[in-house]
């Protein structure tokens, strides 16, 4: 098979979005892009470079056969999905693979999105949201149980006049430019329906709430030309109308390419996903490829449980097999980590082992992480040498970009063992 390897972007800038009201393009985002990026000598001293491999990589021959499709041209889209907490949520390590992954496939779109700077937390650096009132923000971590949706977290209003404004930015080589837009809302009788219009306040489109034949949560509309910023507006078309619930938006260039969402909660433990909804929206994107990054908060407590955390864990991998059962599947290990900033944890090698385990039983692969980044106490190296943060529970940027950077480079490893 043909391959082409590609120069992987290291991302060294950060995003500066207007704070004044957005036009319907935003400029792309300067960085430091070498020709061929080679680990320097401290990426090396942190890590065991010769275990960044796939473990059962056998498993992902499917997911694989798909990305040689896409290259062939006989497909025109293939779509991943990144499940996990707030490693993930900030979108650092997950950008290094969708852009080197998209760099090689093709670009499908930005994907999935939420506005979590409308719901009060932290967002990816990749595009802006803004609200223009307060709502009611639904997370799976909350104590109180709500049916969320594909992001882990939802937003409701009862306010007619609230709008949520998406700016999304491009990437070198990447335009983010969407000519689709796909919500996952709440559709019923009482629900709002939406108007998408562009910063202006020009109408777009609007879609009705009310359709619930084809699906009760998900509905998708084409623009008429491509943009980068949108607006989200309630419409009211009869009196039953008084709400808006809103699970997550996904913005597609309607081309072929490959999507890579990222979906993350901070905080988030496999316990806290066991919920149909979640897993019911989705399986609606029809990911070819599942990744897991979850472990660090089942591990973060004095009173971890052996066996409360393999059975969360085996009920999750239930359900994505139940919901999903023609995805590939690939778990990662947590990295390592310290409760208070000094005590390390010996229970992250167990649950390394259990997932390893049960990667083994379920056949899915697994990217043993905690292995490559050094194992018990490895931590504490990452943070003397700036690569993680203060807590010693979270990464540093530069960090985050070395593990997308090692996730990728282990994927078109396996993908080219695949080729052979």
């Amino acid at each position: 098979m043909r391959f082409v390897l590609i120069s992987i972007l290291f991302f060294l800038g950060v995003l500066q979005l207007s704070a004044q009201q957005p036009s319907d393009t935003i400029d792309t985002v300067t960085y430091i892009q070498p020709d061929k990026i080679v680990l320097n000598t401290t990426d090396e001293s942190l890590i065991n470079i010769s275990l960044n491999t796939i473990g059962n990589e056998q498993y992902l021959a499917p997911f694989f056969a798909q990305l040689s499709s896409l290259e062939k041209k006989k497909q025109t889209t293939v779509s991943a999905a990144h499940i996990g907490d707030s490693h993930i949520q900030a979108d650092m390590l997950t950008e290094v693979v969708r852009t080197g992954l998209q760099q090689t496939f093709g670009n499908a779109g930005r994907g999935l999105v939420f506005p979590y700077k409308a719901a009060h937390t932290n967002e990816p650096d990749n595009y802006k949201s803004s609200t223009n009132v307060k709502w009611e923000v639904h997370k799976i971590v909350n104590k109180q149980a709500f049916n969320n949706g594909i992001s882990g977290i939802c937003m409701r209003t009862i306010d007619s006049a609230a709008s949520i404004v998406f700016s999304i930015a491009n990437r070198p080589g990447l335009d983010y430019s969407f000519k689709k837009v796909t919500l996952f809302m709440n559709k019923n009788v009482n629900s709002f329906d939406v108007s998408i219009t562009n910063v202006r306040d020009s109408v777009l489109k609007t879609i009705s709430s009310q359709d619930t034949n084809k699906s009760a949560f998900l509905v998708s509309t084409k623009l008429d030309s491509f943009y980068n910023s949108i607006k989200i507006k309630p419409l009211i078309s009869n009196v039953c109308q008084h709400s808006a619930l809103y699970y997550g938006f996904r913005f597609e260039r309607d081309c072929p390419g490959l999507f890579y969402d990222a979906i993350g909660i901070n905080g988030a433990t496999f316990g806290n996903y066991l919920y149909d909804s979640f897993f019911t929206q989705l399986a609606s994107t029809n990911p070819q490829l599942i990744i897991v990054s979850l472990g660090t908060n089942d591990v973060y407590t004095a009173a971890f449980n052996e066996t409360a955390f393999e059975n969360n864990f085996c009920n999750f991998i239930s359900m994505l097999k139940r919901y999903m059962p023609n995805a590939s599947v690939i778990i990662t290990t947590p990295p390592d980590c310290y409760r208070n900033r000094k005590y390390r944890l010996k229970s992250l090698q167990t649950v390394r082992d259990i997932i390893i385990r049960e990667c083994n039983m379920n056949h899915f692969a697994y990217w043993d992480f905690y292995s490559i980044m050094g194992g018990y106490g490895s931590m504490q190296k990452w943070f003397l040498k700036g690569y993680s943060a203060k807590d010693k529970i979270h990464f540093s940027a530069k960090g985050y970009r070395l593990q997308g950077y090692l996730l990728l480079k282990a994927l078109l490893n396996s993908y080219k063992n695949y080729g052979k």
